[in-house]
């Protein structure tokens, strides 16, 4: 069984992105959409968002979107939003360093049922991920539009790359359950 909702595509390299921006809007298109959906964002351009973001000073050359930001963003156009964070680390002061803690498996497990939640309740979630997940060379932010369910148990998610062309991404891409962990950074922003 396929749970996905109906959310059209924007790509992070269309004509109405500047081309300064193309590489760099990713969290500007995963927004797009989701007010796209919410019936708040067709009349907004992305060009909009991304000088709206610059102006609360939302980007970071170094480190892309903040997602504090984003989540503002979504906020000031009506759409309740927060991001969390499913990360824990033990930390050893008089080495200076850190670790996995003991209880990120949990975390992990309490963030992969809120995104079920969410997607359910009818809200895409913005999620980050991993430098190399698909053809990304940075850490980069997609969609979560649905979930599969094989026996029981979720198997796997759909998502939009707004990475991809406009023709490329029409339909949701599936990934397993597996290739999520290994590529989630355990950061969320959940859209209501």
């Amino acid at each position: 069984m396929d749970k996905k909702l109906n959310i059209k595509f924007y790509s992070q390299h269309s004509d109405d992105i500047e081309q300064e921006w193309q590489d760099k809007a990713c969290g500007i298109a995963c927004l797009k959409m989701a007010l796209s959906y919410s019936g708040k964002g067709e009349e907004i351009s992305a060009m909009d968002l991304i000088k709206e973001g610059k102006y609360i000073g939302g980007y970071n050359p170094l480190h892309g979107w903040l997602h504090d930001s984003l989540v503002n963003i979504l906020r000031n156009y009506g759409l309740p939003a927060y991001r969390q964070e499913f990360r824990s680390h033990s930390v050893n002061p008089s080495e200076k360093n850190s670790t996995k803690s003991i209880h990120e498996e949990k975390l992990i497990s309490v963030g992969v049922g809120k995104i079920i939640q969410s997607i359910e309740k009818g809200s895409p979630v913005v999620i980050s991920v991993k430098e190399g997940f698909d053809t990304n060379n940075s850490t980069h932010l997609i969609l979560l539009v649905g979930f599969k369910i094989e026996d029981r148990s979720v198997t796997g998610f759909f998502y939009f790359d707004p990475n991809k062309s406009q023709d490329e991404g029409i339909e949701p891409q599936f990934m397993s359950l597996d290739r999520f962990n290994s590529n989630w950074r355990k950061l969320a922003i959940f859209v209501a």
